[in-house]
């Protein structure tokens, strides 16, 4: 169950990513970010509770990522 569980998350993620860098903070919609991922609403909000914990998990894990590559060059 929880493998299933980190990848509802993963997919929850980078739809909120895409719905972010499309429309911005303030026009991304949760109900457009749950119909991208495949889940209903309630979902996202099981995941995540706010809009701003989603977004804020979505765009702490780059800069980690990002290091993470430029320190392997």
């Amino acid at each position: 169950m929880a493998v299933k569980e980190s990848n509802t998350e993963q997919i929850l993620l980078e739809a909120a990513e895409t719905e972010f860098l499309e429309k911005g903070y303030g026009k991304a919609r949760t109900t457009e970010i749950a119909k991208r991922a495949g889940v209903n609403h309630a979902m996202l909000h099981y995941y995540f509770r706010t809009k701003e914990h989603l977004f804020e998990t979505v765009f702490r894990k780059k800069p980690l990522l990002c290091q993470k590559l430029c320190s392997s060059h």
